[in-house]
């Protein structure tokens, strides 16, 4: 009898593990997530259906190495998706402190005037969120000509050195002197102001259009004018210069990605 007894309790305990596993379900561990309706956080939960959640990863460089007096430096989000993405007032969680992403220009007037706007990142397009201040007040996109801010202004890290040369069309006119110069100049850089080719008129002209309003002027309408690289600076020291759990959540406050380090 204690054996048939025994055997019985075997196969209820068997039978109650079983029921327990389907109810449960398979177990992912990509990180979903919602906020707490007590205390507000994010809680991390682990679910087989991520449909509909951003295609969008994110990371962090700590700059200056690791030391407890090392800056944290640059977090990156990328679109790993199809479609543009807008991250604006999404939050970065890490265990110091957070960060929500704000606004930024996306085409950079030479006025000045641009007004600030959501950002959307395009399919590949990153976003850069540095803690130090910028050169300039606002966050932008980086497009093709704005490379020449660079001689101004100290933007760290300096920006993509890609502002389109002359073709030999357009300077087919000028002079063989003049051609040469401008042919061995690098991109986005000015002219020097002590050649005596300001004393040619055709040649000034052209001299005088290496500056961002010019480069501006000509190719803003270009299909690849701007670069899907968005920066933002000045979000201060939210990560730990060690070891830090960094959370990316969405406007919904679904955790999208998740960054240990």
């Amino acid at each position: 009898m204690k054996a048939v007894f025994g055997f019985m309790l075997l196969i209820l305990a068997l039978a109650g593990v079983v029921l327990l596993v389907r109810l449960i379900g398979p177990i992912s561990f990509k990180p979903a997530g919602f906020f707490d309706q007590l205390s507000g956080q994010p809680q991390v939960i682990y679910e087989e259906d991520r449909t509909g959640y951003p295609a969008v990863s994110f990371g962090a460089v700590i700059a200056g190495g690791w030391s407890l007096d090392a800056p944290a430096g640059q977090i990156s989000v990328v679109n790993n998706g199809n479609q543009p993405i807008n991250v604006t007032h999404w939050l970065i969680k890490a265990n110091r402190g957070s960060y929500m992403i704000g606004k930024a220009i996306e085409i950079y007037d030479p006025s000045g005037l641009t007004a600030a706007g959501e950002i959307f990142l395009s399919p590949g397009g990153t976003l850069y969120i540095y803690s130090h201040p910028g050169p300039i007040n606002f966050g932008f996109q980086v497009n093709k000509c704005l490379g020449y801010l660079q001689n101004t202004n100290n933007f760290d890290p300096p920006l993509p050195q890609i502002c389109p040369t002359f073709s030999g069309q357009e300077i087919a006119q000028l002079s063989g002197v003049c051609q040469s110069y401008l042919l061995s100049l690098s991109s986005c850089l000015p002219p020097e102001i002590n050649i005596p080719l300001w004393n040619d008129w055709r040649c000034a002209e052209k001299l005088n259009q290496l500056n961002y309003k010019s480069c501006f002027d000509r190719h803003r309408s270009d299909p690849d004018f701007l670069t899907g690289e968005w920066r933002l600076y000045g979000s201060g020291q939210v990560l730990d210069p060690l070891h830090d759990q960094v959370q990316l959540i969405d406007e919904k406050g679904r955790v999208v990605d998740q960054y240990n380090y």
